[in-house]
Order: C-alpha cells, then structure tokens, then sequence
C-alpha cells in the first residue's frame, strides 16, 4: 500500500514538470521529436495584444488632432535671429555691407547698404518665415517669366538666439518665377540692387 502511495506521488511530480506547477495550468513542458521533454527551464513568452482597459498611454491618431511633421517642409533657419553681419554683393558692382542686430523687437542696423534699417526688418522676416537662402529645388517648376539681369550674392553669418551661427552664401537672380519669388521674399535686402527691368 506505501508503494502505491509513493508510485502515486512520483507521478504527480512527473506531471508537474521542473517548474513545479500542477498539470493543467497551461505551463507544462511538451515533448521533443524523441518523445523526451526539453530539459532546462521553462521561457514564458507575454502576450503581447495591447490591453486599452489596462493601458493608460494614449494614442493620438490624425482624427485626434495630431499631426506629424511633414518632411518636406524643412524647420525654419534659426528659430530666432538675433544678428547678422553680411556682405552683398551685386554682380558687376560694389560690395556693400549690412549688420543687424535685434534685441526685444528693437532694430539696429549698421554697414554701407541703401537701406540698413529697412533691409535688417525684412531680414529678419525673411528667416522667420522660412529659409530664404536655400536655392531653387532642381525639379522645382517655375512660370517662365523674365524679371531682369540683376544677380546679388549675398555671404556672410546668421547668428540665432541660442548663440549657433549659420554662414550664408547664396546667389540671388531674377531668371524665372521661382527665381522672381525667391528675390522678392529678401524684399529690401535686395531691392536697390534690381536695376531698371
């Protein structure tokens, strides 16, 4: 009767597993291809089914009012400028200089350009607006309009409110639409050097 007993109670162990859990719980080992269970222990793997009543993340989807950045619209120059020393330069005249600073909305402007005061409050707005100084995407498609022969390069150094400094070297022209648009978004940074159309 003790040998029953015992052969009962080496069974239960035997149907338990290495790990210690009863038959039944979902947990026990299966046997290889040989028809031996895989020695070593057991690897549960989680579900991984997102759970929203357990969850407390949310996602916000388009619907929500979120919205991802779009990729081809790249950030704009420097988020703040707070200065610029430039040097303008109009093809086949002479250089002339511009250095601006802006300090909580004031202006101050400095240098041999026309129009120092008016081209530094245009400067400012052309950065904040966009990146004024990036050329004309190659694939760009432009009307074909003529605005004059008037080409400006423009050089220098941008500096941002965060104290990071960007150089500038961009050529400005008139040839087509795009190159009209371009031009015209530097307004009085480039105004005087237009010439008779």
């Amino acid at each position: 009767m003790a040998a029953v007993g015992v052969l009962s109670a080496l069974l239960v162990l035997a149907a338990c597993g290495d790990g210690g859990t009863a038959s039944g719980s979902g947990a026990g080992t299966a046997p290889d291809a040989t028809g031996a269970a895989p020695t070593g222990p057991e690897v549960s793997v989680p579900d991984e089914t997102p759970s929203s009543a357990d969850d407390d993340t949310v996602t916000l989807l388009p619907s929500d009012g979120a919205t991802a950045p779009d990729p081809a619209s790249p950030p704009p120059l420097l988020p703040q400028l707070v200065g610029a020393d430039l040097e303008v330069v109009p093809e086949g005249g002479s250089a002339v200089t511009l250095v601006c600073s802006w300090t909580q909305g004031v202006v101050e402007g400095d240098g041999t350009h026309p129009d120092v005061t008016g081209a530094c409050a245009d400067l400012q707005s052309a950065v904040a607006t966009g990146q004024p100084f990036e050329p004309v995407p190659p694939d760009a498609l432009c009307t074909q309009q003529y605005g004059g022969d008037a080409v400006v390069a423009v050089r220098g150094l941008l500096t941002g409110a965060d104290g990071d400094q960007i150089p500038v070297d961009a050529t400005f022209s008139l040839t087509d639409g795009c190159e009209i648009d371009r031009w015209q978004r530097m307004g009085r940074v480039l105004e005087p050097f237009r010439g008779d159309v």
